[in-house]
């Protein structure tokens, strides 16, 4: 994440003294070489990701990896080519993405699959309740109910959302193909990683056009990986899983707008979310049940402002884990509220405590930092509190600890607030302070 965007989402609460890290060596971090902004510092990724992870079938991780003050920059290549991957969560992801790639290959290779493409040579167009036979729902279920999937075909015939199917999709059932096979994986059905959407499409249209279903496909997939840890990943309930499986992007769209006014939020402030496509609807989606599962707590609309202004994907992708995080938080740590400080959504408990949760890999003292601060230093005078705590995700550095700490902040890093962090760890209320 961009130095000059992060300002975009972090405030801490007070502008701290004197010069800001910058030096080439410090804390066992090195200055890159050629690089104008004293923040980028290189790292090493087997740091930050588990070594056994760093090489595997089809992709390599550079060891040679920056950080930016901020989130941990990798450098991966795979035989699609070579990308930079800017943080942690969104390594995970493309680790994720991968793997599921390699299960549609397999089931592309299996007798099932082969015998659905010979199938689908002569067989007439199957529709989705053909095609997907989950009878909970749960993953891959269908549209169901005529009027409603008769109105899917519409709004998919005259949408402008950019992630509209089309009508040969919708009347198919090919999208809802696509929808539950990624769900089975783990993946977003709309990921924009080209391999695995193009793989996702030819799998998805001759699954359809051979009356393959999506639970005999995946029979065809050896379990040898956890698919189970990469859908936790996702962080949705089992009821908004089954809404994402059974809906169209467009259809998702609305009935995530819908749910956030249900939960109080004003229309124009749902409908302004809902018109972001930075998130794609999974996304949404994944916000949407984050702040639902707060309860009937105060505040949400100030969250959803926020993230209704993330102006590109990969602060779309940071909002998804700040509001699991926040929600996580008050679902673990006790009642509290979502307030805005300097603009930005914090959460305070009712015992006073004010907190900050944050998705970071390395939190460093950079000028960026401090300039972020300022806002908030004013905001919190006044509030009456017992305590300022700053929750990280991934690691903070000595010389933020001290400063934070010297300031009169509890720092906790390593946190399990992320649904891919929770699964692995028990749901503490209290994380320990590194």
């Amino acid at each position: 994440m961009h130095a000059a965007l992060f300002r975009f989402v972090l405030a801490l609460a007070v502008l701290l003294p004197g010069p800001a890290v910058g030096a080439d060596e410090d804390a066992g971090r090195t200055v890159l070489a050629g690089l104008e902004d004293p923040s980028h510092f290189e790292v090493d990724a087997a740091d930050f990701v588990p070594m056994a992870l760093l090489d595997g079938p089809g992709y390599r991780i550079e060891r040679r990896a920056y950080g930016d003050g901020f989130s941990v920059h990798f450098r991966m290549t795979t035989d699609a080519g070579s990308e930079e991957l800017e943080s942690v969560e969104a390594l995970h992801q493309r680790l994720d993405e991968l793997r599921a790639l390699a299960g549609l290959e397999e089931i592309g290779r299996s007798e099932v699959f082969l015998d659905a493409v010979e199938r689908g040579i002569t067989a007439p167009v199957r529709g989705a309740g053909e095609l997907l036979n989950d009878p909970t729902g749960a993953v891959g279920g269908a549209v169901t109910g005529l009027g409603r999937w008769v109105g899917n075909v519409g709004r998919s015939a005259v949408s402008r959302d950019p992630d509209q199917e089309g009508v040969l999709s919708a009347l198919t059932g090919y999208e809802a193909a696509k929808r539950g096979f990624a769900l089975e994986f783990g993946v977003d059905p709309w990921t924009s990683y080209e391999p695995l959407q193009k793989r996702l499409a030819s799998i998805s249209r001759t699954a359809v056009a051979g009356g393959l279903s999506t639970s005999v496909a995946m029979g065809a997939v050896t379990r040898g990986s956890d698919w189970g840890t990469a859908v936790k990943a996702l962080g949705l309930s089992s009821k908004m899983n089954a809404v994402v499986a059974q809906n169209p992007a467009q259809r998702l769209r609305a009935l995530n707008s819908e749910r956030l006014v249900e939960m109080g939020i004003a229309d124009y402030e749902a409908d302004s979310f809902r018109r972001n496509f930075n998130y794609t609807p999974m996304q949404q989606a994944q916000i949407v049940d984050a702040l639902d599962a707060m309860g009937n707590i105060q505040g949400r609309a100030v969250f959803l402002s926020h993230a209704a202004a993330a102006p590109d994907d990969a602060l779309a992708r940071y909002m998804v884990l700040r509001a699991q995080m926040l929600s996580r938080f008050v679902t673990t740590r006790g009642p509290a509220d979502i307030v805005s400080v300097g603009g930005l959504p914090w959460v305070r408990t009712q015992d006073g405590v004010l907190a900050t949760t944050l998705p970071l890999d390395y939190l460093t003292w950079t000028p960026d930092l401090a300039a972020g601060v300022v806002d908030a230093t004013a905001s919190i005078e006044g509030m009456g509190l017992r305590s300022r705590e700053v929750w990280v995700e991934g690691r903070v550095d000595d010389e933020a600890r001290r400063r934070l700490e010297d300031a009169g902040w509890a720092v906790r890093e390593r946190v399990a607030l992320t649904p891919r962090n929770a699964a692995a760890a028990a749901a503490p209320s209290a994380p320990p302070a590194g």
